[in-house]
């Protein structure tokens, strides 16, 4: 339903109002505020009159655009009144004529009638003239039908012209033309002095200006539609028949309520809406509730006390209510019966349909001395006095009478259960448990009663042909009970409570529990039926409530069903013999007769109104409820849908249901008009479901189907995945290749050094070694000589000289082996190899000597020639300190300091001058550092001792 205010345009969908009046609604024109006239095109695009053209709703895009209709230097005033043939018909306020082609957007001019001009379309410049109760219509036949301020004109559009059919009449009488409406063929005005109707097939006028013998006076409004004609005068609204015979003033004596009501529609379902500047927008329904209810409109009909408290059945079918209305069982007609018994407000009834006809007691809430008494009212509705008792602490307040199939009567009292005897006139007591304060009682099959108590435990008793009574059981210990329905065609019980409806087998074994946790609105049971199929309806609290036999869903009734008010009255609820269900409370009483079908003529229609994507608007020049799929980034995976379900007839009480197929079984219900919210959703594809909930059906009704589908990161993808494990290959291949070749430039690096480590090593052996043994090879030559002259002494120097030269020999040899062996398999490492060697010179010696070895030197120091080189040098150190220093201590200091190896070698012997003395010991010294890129200094002078540092680099 589309509504126009002072402000902007509205659109109703039974629940939701929603205003069209930001920006981002309009395509390159201003907000629309005040609408003059509705279309609808075959795609269901709207058209809107406005002051500044047609505005026209492109509903698949959600969006307004502004069409110009007429090129008056007086104005654009443009405003719409049917759509035919493809073409919107508008009119203005000089009443020409123009249409607009919905496909090629066309505007062509159609004519000019002669009538006089409206004043305006703003409602504070009109004085009985006002533009919306004179719009054109177009008839079955193609003509256009304008009702002007005082005459008619009508627009053949296939002869194209223009005919006045009652200027004869208009010259005569002169009338005004207030307000009008069509009506099959007949066009129906208002005027100052009643009805003026202008039949277009027979070209006749008639005047109606009494009405039910009232006259009547100025027409406001008016509006038809096929069953009746309303129009609202100073005499109120008012419906009639079309042929006026039959007359229904609404509210009478409430004239001015509807004086600012200023015009009618009627919608699809025959619903009549109007406007009014007091109360709003109203709407008549004249649709029978679900419910029937009495009183049915005026509460004052009969008197309700403190509601409807009791029924009782009388043998024609006909039901009575405590306060002795009647109900007609075929015309449902209300009627007052002639019986007087004590105060009405609390008489109770109880239906004999053994002795066909129904029983009245009191119920009294309040001390009094006056007897109880007991009323019989026969089928020939003539009351008798059948019991009375004077001493009222016998028997104490009368609760319930129930009569059994065999005619025995059942009271209960106060001071227990007795038997009344309408023979004798007399009741006889029951012997039982001994419990008093009964409250109700309930007949069951097989000669069983169930009686409730207040404060105590239902009990199942047994009644015996004596009029005795057995207890068989309590039912349901520790709750309070009020009331149990049998079913014998399923074998199951229901019983009421404080706490709910109870489920029960055959041997009154719980099967389940009906309360607020699966939504039965209202726990306190004040009524409990059961209809013809099964089903349990209870009345509590808070309405009334169905739950099925079959499913046992639970349906919960309101006032939009029909409801007399949220609350009932407790024990006030009876089965009648047609299987109609009457239950009282405290504004009247329901009845109907089940299963319930309630009317509808609007089928509810789930649209989605917006779609939000990360809170922005998902496609923002899409209408939402036209969007099928979603295709979204991972990154945009915060989604919300809002949704409302459209049914102008029973929006109240629709739910919105929804689900994810591939997560959810179940569906989620909602109230109409809800948002769904859907975060941090995993890459994947989504079916989103929505549909409607039919609690009357007790079914789901699937509508709507929207595909969400939300990328799956870059990074996850297969081909990234390729180029990721392809470059990761790539790389494993080059990193092996790499340390491949760097193992390959490493061998051949140490093949190098070797290779220059053995050139050197030759040469040393050459030089060295070949010089130490020629000298042997001398020496042992000289001492062969020697022995052969018999020089014994000679010969044995040239021997220890031998053997001295021998034992340096084997030294030089050991330490060369020493430092060509690799690192990982030496059996002595380079620190050792000098603490050996030290201990080995200076132990047989005086001195007291000092070794400061750095040992993670051992495992930097990989290079041969630098093993070989400092080994070497400190071994000449430490010789020469020993041979000719004549030292007391001696320090031995080999440390690594800043990437570098520092070597020193300290003692405090006789010293020498280290200027002019050189020998072959320290020049020795010199070459081996120097070797090594190293710095080498010797400091030493007469008795100050000698300090040697030689400070290497450290090559790995």
């Amino acid at each position: 339903m589309w509504l126009t205010g002072n402000d902007a345009v509205n659109r109703y969908d039974g629940k939701m109002v929603k205003v069209y009046n930001l920006d981002k609604f309009f395509v390159h024109c201003p907000n629309l505020q005040q609408g003059y006239g509705f279309a609808e095109d075959d795609e269901s695009n709207i058209y809107i009159g406005s002051t500044q053209g047609l505005y026209i709703y492109l509903r698949n895009q959600d969006k307004f655009i502004l069409q110009k209709i007429f090129n008056d230097a007086t104005g654009s005033v443009a405003m719409p009144f049917a759509f035919r043939d493809g073409k919107v018909w508008c009119f203005n306020l000089k009443y020409q004529l123009a249409t607009y082609d919905v496909k090629s957007k066309q505007v062509n001019y159609i004519a000019q009638l002669a009538l006089d001009p409206l004043i305006s379309v703003h409602i504070y410049d009109l004085s009985e003239n006002i533009f919306y109760y004179h719009f054109p219509l177009i008839d079955n036949n193609g003509t256009v039908w304008v009702v002007g301020n005082n005459n008619i004109a009508g627009y053949n559009s296939q002869t194209k012209k223009a005919i006045y059919p009652i200027l004869e009449y208009v010259k005569i009488n002169k009338p005004v033309f207030i307000s009008s409406c069509y009506d099959e063929g007949k066009i129906i005005c208002g005027t100052k002095n009643g009805i003026v109707q202008y039949d277009t097939k027979s070209n006749t006028i008639a005047e109606i200006k009494v009405l039910g013998n009232k006259k009547i006076s100025i027409i406001r409004s008016i509006t038809a539609n096929s069953d009746f004609i309303v129009f609202n005068s100073e005499q109120g609204i008012t419906f009639t028949s079309k042929d006026y015979k039959r007359v229904k003033w609404l509210e009478p004596n409430k004239t001015d309520k509807y004086i600012r009501c200023y015009n009618f529609s009627f919608d699809k379902s025959n619903r009549l809406w109007f406007c009014d500047d007091i109360q709003g927008l109203n709407i008549f329904d004249f649709r029978p509730r679900l419910l029937n209810k009495e009183p049915s409109q005026n509460v004052d009909s009969f008197n309700l006390g403190r509601g409807i408290i009791t029924f009782g059945e009388l043998p024609d079918g006909n039901m009575i209510t405590h306060n002795n209305v009647e109900q007609d069982k075929v015309t449902r007609q209300i009627r007052h019966l002639p019986i007087q018994f004590g105060d009405d407000v609390n008489n109770r009834i109880a239906t004999d349909k053994f002795r066909k006809g129904v029983w009245f007691f009191e119920e009294r809430f309040f001390p009094t001395s006056r007897p109880i008494k007991i009323l019989f009212y026969d089928q020939n509705k003539k009351p008798e006095l059948v019991y009375e008792q004077t001493d009222v602490e016998i028997l104490g307040q009368q609760k319930d009478m129930q009569v059994f199939p065999d005619g025995r009567i059942l009271c209960s009292f106060e001071k227990g259960l007795f038997w009344l005897h309408p023979e004798t006139r007399s009741i006889e007591k029951v012997k039982t448990t001994g419990q008093f304060n009964s409250f109700k009682i309930n007949i069951l099959s097989n000669n069983r009663v169930a009686v409730s108590y207040l404060g105590s435990d239902m009990l199942l008793l047994s009644v015996k042909p004596d009029n005795s009574m057995q207890l068989l059981q309590k039912i349901l210990p520790g709750v309070q009970s009020f009331y149990i329905q049998e079913d014998t065609v399923r074998k199951q019980y229901w019983v009421g409570t404080n706490k709910g409806v109870y489920l029960f087998d055959r041997y009154l074994k719980n099967i389940k529990i009906f309360d607020a946790n699966n939504g039965l609105a209202g726990t306190y049971i004040y009524g409990l039926l059961l209809d013809d199929d099964g089903n349990a309806y209870c009345s509590h609290q808070r309405g009334l409530s169905r739950i099925e036999a079959k499913t046992l869903q639970v349906i919960n009734f309101d006032k939009k069903d029909g409801i007399q008010d949220w609350d009932f009255n407790n024990r006030a609820f009876y089965k009648a013999t047609d299987g109609t269900l009457f239950f009282g409370g405290v504004s009247g009483f329901n009845y109907f007769k089940p299963p319930l079908h309630p009317y509808t003529f609007y089928q509810p229609e789930v649209y989605v109104d917006e779609i939000l994507v990360n809170n922005k608007p998902y496609l923002p020049d899409s209408n939402a409820n036209t969007i099928q799929k979603v295709k979204l980034d991972y990154t945009e995976n915060n989604i919300s849908v809002k949704a409302i379900v459209k049914d102008l007839g029973n929006a109240d009480v629709r739910q919105l249901i929804y689900r994810i197929v591939e997560t959810d079984s179940s569906w989620k219900y909602l109230p109409n008009n809800s948002t769904m919210l859907f975060n941090s959703l995993a890459p994947g594809h989504y079916t989103l479901q929505l549909g409607t909930y039919d609690k009357y059906a007790n079914k789901e009704i699937v509508q709507k189907t929207i595909v969400i589908s939300i990328a799956a990161p870059f990074y996850s993808k297969a081909w990234f995945v390729f180029v990721v494990a392809l470059l990761i290959t790539g790389l494993l291949f080059w990193l092996i290749n790499r340390r491949k070749l760097a193992r390959q430039k490493i061998f051949f690096q140490q093949q190098m050094a070797l290779e220059i480590q053995r050139s050197k090593m030759t040469a040393d052996l050459h030089d060295d070694i070949g010089a130490s043994l020629s000298s042997l090879q001398i020496n042992s030559a000289v001492a062969s000589q020697l022995v052969n002259k018999n020089d014994k002494e000679q010969a044995r120097i040239i021997l220890d000289k031998i053997e001295t030269q021998t034992h340096d020999l084997a030294a030089k040899i050991g330490d060369i082996i020493w430092s060509m062996k690799p690192g990982k398999e030496e059996f002595m490492t380079m620190s050792s190899r000098i603490k050996n060697f030290a201990n080995g010179i200076l132990s047989a010696t005086n001195i007291v000597y000092e070794i400061k070895i750095d040992t993670v030197i051992d495992t930097i120091v990989k290079d041969i020639t630098t093993r070989k080189n400092i080994v070497l040098i400190t071994k000449e150190a430490i010789n020469n300190a020993a041979k000719y220093s004549q030292a007391v201590h001696i320090s031995i200091d080999l440390q690594l300091v800043q990437n570098s190896i520092q070597l020193k070698i300290w003692d405090d012997g006789t010293g020498f001058d280290s200027v002019n003395t050189s020998g072959n010991g320290i020049s020795n010294m010199r070459k081996r550092v120097a070797e090594l890129n190293g710095i080498f200094s010797i400091i030493s002078g007469p008795q100050k001792g000698t300090a040697i540092t030689a400070q290497i680099p450290v090559v790995p």
